[in-house]
């Protein structure tokens, strides 16, 4: 019986649905008035086929979605009662129906709400809005009255409801075709649910109800509604904080999950992206079950021009569904450092007499690096150094306040490394630890000086102290202000401004500043206009890569590790840290698992911190280990990129990682965040995919989009990448070097 209603009625709507699209092809459906000249917004409103506008409940759970677009803005939509914000969401679902009958441009307009409704609410109206961002003026606008009943089967009466006149637009269900009218920004929007007349009863709808002119509401079992709160922990209101930069964390979780996506909202500049997924296990229980990474974090450069100022801090969560929440205004005052005063001079400080060179004799390089480890920026300058070497270019020497592991390759092939120490962060101290670093240079008769890394500026200090010209590798992509939080941490605030100043001064005294990317690049040069920036593409050993290849058999790696034909393999590989997101990774892979069941991803570079425990608990939790591995930092890294199918990225922070060069020369194409010099390598829907950094919905996108790529699609992609890897060859990197080296000796 149920299933004869339910078909009547699809019937039923799908006739009168076609009627409307017939009207609203024909022309003569009327459209709404202009509503913002100076924007030029026409706003319309198409009422769903059916008219009645009520709905009848006792307490239980309202589900209300639909869609919003602007082809040119952004849009919110809010549910109000009687007046009342109840919620707020940002349409990111994923319609296709709606793209397709309006335009690529509202593919995520889809919204939805669940609402707790109350018996008090008997006799109020419910409105949906739908307003743009810029003007805040609605579009979209749907009343519902709510009526009391005793019982969940109850037919109500229903009465038309006023819509305001000319300014709202609404086509419900499966769209099929939109007509729309000419205007810089056009709005298209609906309410799909509840459809009109609906009788909502809660907790339970088991079956159907028709409503005399009305349509139905799909039934099913209400759950608790899930949790929606948040805090921002720092700043406090009323604080005093050292300038120029605030960090602000705190946690959102929306209908009991992460966030999707964060802003930060200082005063009226431009909302600042949170990085996301931050561990908070202090929320487990309180709040929720799962250490799911509630957190987020940011460091918000303030440059003023006045000595103290009052900001006002908002912070704006967007769940996966499109609900918002909104922090309550924190309001601090933020006190910007002095004027670096004049750093004293060292204890022995005098004039370096330095010995002219005989051309004869082959050029003495100095190199200061942060680490010996393995890292991206430690390989960077190994592979440099090795070829260097191996063409007799020059005498090398490394100095670096700490020992690893790549000493021991730099020592065989004689280059000398100097285990130091760290800049100190005392002026007196800083200036002394320039001299010695001056004296050492003075008495190895160093010609150039190399400094690797943003944070060993001092090195730079030191050659010029002696006259010596220096080049300044910087891998890393953040601003100035913020890379000395990050380098100096805490005690950054209590620091004497003349030491942190001295990065800002290297970078318009050294000779050359070599970035990777061009975007990290033009970054920093807007920064720092007098520094004289230039970019050097690396590479890495394309031969050897060749050759593994060749000698290793890429099926039996495969199977070695378990994984089957049909396996889709991702590979992100790269330390597990925060910067590089993979909690955020395995949360969206777990997403998507249902419709991709071969899909495979393998997370190599498991070391054992706090981020790297909660991303194997992480797994765990979801209970997806047998889709997902966390493999330990590997030597053998190869292999893996052998067995992968493709190489994926959610860094929100990377200038232009090693992996990807590497990956691309094994043929993989790139899941990657776009950001800095991401798109100069990875061209997407070519050699790989690409997708907004710090946001749930776009790294969930992206996967699909990787996943659901066909073979023969993904070896074509494969070719493509193999193809563009050629212009990786380390040799050409280090022959610039060798050009800018030879060039500074003369």
């Amino acid at each position: 019986m149920a299933q004869d209603i339910e078909a009547r009625i699809l019937r039923r709507v799908s006739n009168r649905v076609g009627q409307e699209m017939e009207r609203l092809r024909a022309g003569t459906r009327r459209f709404g008035r202009q509503i913002s000249a100076s924007a030029s917004i026409l706003g319309y409103w198409e009422l769903d086929a059916v008219e009645e506008s009520e709905i009848s409940t006792h307490a239980g759970i309202l589900s209300i979605s639909g869609w919003a677009a602007s082809e040119d803005e952004s849009v919110d939509v809010a549910v109000r009662l009687s007046g009342k914000l109840l919620a707020l969401a940002v349409p990111i679902l994923y319609r296709s129906d709606v793209a397709e009958a309006v335009g690529d441009f509202a593919a995520r307009s889809g919204w939805s709400f669940d609402l707790e409704v109350s018996p008090s609410w008997a006799g109020e109206v419910l409105e949906v809005v739908a307003v743009t961002a810029s003007c805040r003026r609605s579009f979209g606008r749907r009343s519902i009255r709510v009526l009391s009943t005793e019982d969940s089967g109850d037919q109500c009466e229903s009465d038309m409801v006023a819509i305001d006149d000319g300014d709202d637009l609404l086509v419900s269900g499966v769209v099929e075709d939109v007509a729309v009218r000419d205007g810089s920004v056009d709005e298209h929007g609906s309410v799909d649910e509840p459809c009109s007349g609906a009788v909502i009863a809660g907790p339970v709808v088991e079956d159907v109800v028709v409503v005399d002119g009305g349509d139905l509401l799909v039934s099913g079992v209400v759950e608790d509604v899930a949790v929606t709160d948040g805090s921002v922990d720092e700043p406090c209101s009323g604080a005093v904080i050292a300038g120029p930069v605030v960090q602000v964390n705190g946690w959102v979780v929306i209908d009991g999950q992460a966030a999707d996506f964060i802003e930060i909202c200082i005063d009226e500049q431009p909302p600042i992206r949170a990085r996301r997924c931050d561990l908070r296990p202090d929320l487990v229980d309180a709040v929720v079950a799962q250490d799911f990474g509630a957190g987020y974090y940011e460091l918000v450069p303030i440059r003023r021009t006045a000595a103290t100022d009052q900001i006002t801090l908002k912070v704006r969560a967007v769940g996966r569904s499109g609900r918002i929440w909104n922090s309550t205004p924190v309001t601090f005052t933020v006190v910007q450092p002095a004027q670096p005063a004049e750093l004293p001079k060292a204890a022995f400080a005098r004039d370096f007499e330095v010995p002219v060179r005989e051309p004869s004799v082959r050029p003495r390089i100095c190199i200061f690096t942060h680490s010996l480890s393995i890292g991206g920026a430690e390989l960077y300058l190994e592979e440099l150094l090795l070829r260097l070497t191996a063409a007799g270019v020059a005498d090398f020497m490394v100095i670096c306040p700490e020992d690893g592991v790549m000493r021991t390759a730099l020592e065989e092939v004689g280059i000398a490394v100097h285990i130091g120490s760290d800049p100190p962060a005392d002026a007196r101290r800083y200036v002394d630890r320039v001299a010695e670093l001056s004296s050492v240079l003075l008495a190895w008769r160093c010609d150039v000086v190399m400094v690797n890394t943003m944070g060993q500026f001092i090195g730079v200090e030191a050659a010029s102290a002696l006259g010596l010209p220096s080049v300044w590798v910087i891998h890393e992509s953040f601003g100035i202000d913020v890379f000395n939080r990050l380098l100096w941490g805490d005690r950054r605030a209590e620091m004497p401004e003349e030491v942190v100043e001295r990065l800002r001064v290297a970078l318009t005294t050294a000779n050359a500043v070599i970035f990777e990317s061009e975007a990290t690049r033009e970054m920093l040069q807007q920064m720092e206009p007098a520094a004289r920036t230039r970019c050097i593409r690396y590479g890495i050993e394309l031969d050897k890569i060749t050759q593994y290849e060749q000698t290793h058999d890429r099926d039996a790696i495969r199977r070695a590790f378990g994984f089957s034909p049909a396996d889709r393999v991702l590979l992100c590989i790269g330390t597990l840290t925060e910067r590089k997101a993979q909690i955020p990774l395995v949360n969206e892979f777990a997403t998507v698992l249902d419709e991709f069941p071969n899909a495979k991803l393998v997370l190599v570079g498991y070391v054992p911190t706090a981020y790297g425990v909660a991303v194997k608990r992480r797994v765990v939790e979801l209970g997806i280990e047998d889709s997902v591995q966390v493999i330990d930092v590997d030597p053998d890294h190869y292999r893996w990129y052998a067995c992968a199918d493709i190489l994926v990225n959610a860094s929100d922070s990377e200038s232009l990682p090693r992996s990807f060069l590497e990956g691309m020369a094994f043929g993989l194409p790139i899941l990657a965040t776009d950001i800095f010099g991401t798109a100069e390598v990875v061209s997407d829907s070519s050699t790989g995919w690409l997708f907004e950094p710090r946001c749930g919905s776009q790294l969930r996108e992206g996967l699909r989009r990787a996943l659901e790529c066909s073979e023969t699609e993904l070896s074509e992609m494969s070719a493509q990448s193999r193809g563009a890897s050629r212009s990786f060859d380390g040799q050409g990197y280090a022959a610039e070097y060798k050009d800018l080296f030879l060039e500074l000796v003369r």
